[in-house]
């Protein structure tokens, strides 16, 4: 057993701490005794390149040794599931967005370097959607009560020296949003149809009807 610990040190092998269990063996008597036997030993240039790795236990059936796994991840686990708006290409801003944000941050190993980078930037692209877009819905009834408003004062009276640009440009940006939700449901819909397929065939042979109706 010493020469096992020597060779631990001498190789600077590093013990992967287990996740939710302090120990991985038990004799199962009524005065149990528990000790720690089973692990997974990394050298330093696994934690390196591989330097978010986890050691889990699974469920213990018949052994008196808990059954562990070995998980390994350059960004980490948890979290919402990332995805690229195509509508994000019609703005202005992306493009900076992503220069900094890829620029933001290094490292000397090329793989950790290229995970980090892309963290960053799908951070700095989920915080810009969220400002940017995430209130769309809110924006768009927000300039159809403007819109509502000067219509209705319309009716009563002629419109002020500064309301007939208000209006403009509230069209103007209305189009704009719904522009911006046409784009990003025919991304939904294209999406549905490749991981879903004909389950969808429904839905799909109303979509081509929607467009075609009339009033």
């Amino acid at each position: 057993m010493e020469s096992f610990s020597d060779l631990i040190r001498e190789l600077a092998l590093i013990d992967i701490q287990l996740g939710g269990r302090s120990f991985s063996w038990s004799n199962k008597r009524d005065l149990p005794a528990f000790a720690k036997l089973d692990r997974f030993l990394v050298s330093e240039s696994w934690e390196d390149i591989l330097p978010l790795s986890t050691c889990k236990p699974l469920p213990n059936t018949l052994s008196d040794h808990v059954p562990i796994s070995l998980h390994t991840s350059l960004t980490g686990q948890g979290g919402n599931r990332f995805h690229f708006e195509t509508m994000w290409l019609e703005h202005e801003d992306l493009c900076d967005i992503v220069a900094r944000a890829w620029s933001s941050t290094s490292h000397a190993n090329v793989v950790i370097c290229l995970a980090l980078k892309l963290q960053m930037t799908r951070r700095a692209l989920t915080l810009w959607n969220r400002t940017q877009f995430g209130n769309v819905k809110r924006q768009k009834l927000r300039l159809l009560e403007t819109l509502n408003k000067l219509d209705i004062t319309l009716e009563s009276r002629p419109l002020s020296s500064d309301e007939p640009s208000l209006q403009v440009s509230s069209f103007d940006d209305l189009e704009k949003i719904q522009h911006l939700e046409e784009t990003m449901w025919r991304q939904r819909a294209r999406s549905l149809w490749l991981t879903q397929g004909d389950n969808n065939s429904k839905f799909f042979h109303v979509l081509p009807m929607q467009g075609t109706a009339t009033i």
